[in-house]
């Protein structure tokens, strides 16, 4: 029975590939979590959001989370290079991956941008969404009070039909992400207590289950606010 090798082997470009989706993906996250400070900032001090969040400044923070983002995970953009081996088999030299301190790097990788980064942004997001959430409360308050109440100062909590559709789309996307990365922050919590917890321990399986449905959380949440954005 014939069976059929590749040149190359799937791993090394599985991997080339895996740590700059990754990057880019964590990159996506951070424009997230900037576009619920903004929209909060717009909302809590809308006399200084145009002066404090101009088009420059703006521009240059997308810039400077991108930089961030490439900088964080350079220790595991870096480590990776293209070996060579001999086959046994055929006596011909293939491509192999080699890693200088992978284990030591993915170790920082896990703690910085699986863990540390990760939860500040969630606990941000929470925050932008309970001060957005409350803003709309008071909102809808005051277009539910008669006129001579609004005359008397109510007024000065109004959001336009405008203003209250941005910030309902806002808040949606910040509890779209709170929710896709919460799968992700239990993994990674429980790899760093128990290292059994991963590809190569003992709980390599359910590792693998809940790997996916964290993945499958990370593309939905990616997807879902293309889909929120573009209404």
């Amino acid at each position: 029975m014939l069976t059929w090798r590749w040149a190359v082997d799937l791993h090394i470009i599985n991997t080339l590939f895996y740590w700059p989706a990754f990057t880019f993906y964590d990159f996506s996250s951070y424009i997230s979590v900037f576009l619920g400070v903004t929209r909060c900032a717009c909302v809590a001090r809308p006399l200084h959001f145009k002066a404090t969040f101009t088009r420059r400044r703006t521009g240059l923070g997308v810039v400077c989370l991108l930089s961030l983002a490439v900088l964080l995970h350079l220790p595991v953009l870096t480590i990776f290079r293209i070996g060579w081996s001999r086959d046994p088999l055929t006596n011909a030299s293939v491509p192999v991956l080699v890693a200088a301190n992978r284990q030591s790097m993915v170790k920082i990788n896990d703690l910085v941008n699986k863990n540390i980064l990760p939860w500040l942004s969630f606990f941000t997001m929470i925050g932008c969404v309970a001060l957005l959430s409350f803003k709309l409360f008071q909102a809808s308050k005051v277009r539910s009070l008669p006129a001579a109440a609004k005359a008397d100062g109510a007024d000065t909590n109004r959001l336009s039909s405008k203003d209250m559709h941005v910030v309902q789309s806002v808040v949606l996307v910040c509890s779209i992400f709170i929710l896709a990365q919460l799968p992700s922050l239990i993994v990674s919590v429980v790899r760093v207590v128990n290292p059994e917890f991963d590809f190569e321990g003992k709980l390599e399986r359910l590792f693998g289950i809940f790997a996916h449905v964290s993945l499958t959380c990370s593309l939905l949440n990616a997807t879902v606010n293309i889909l929120v954005y573009y209404n």
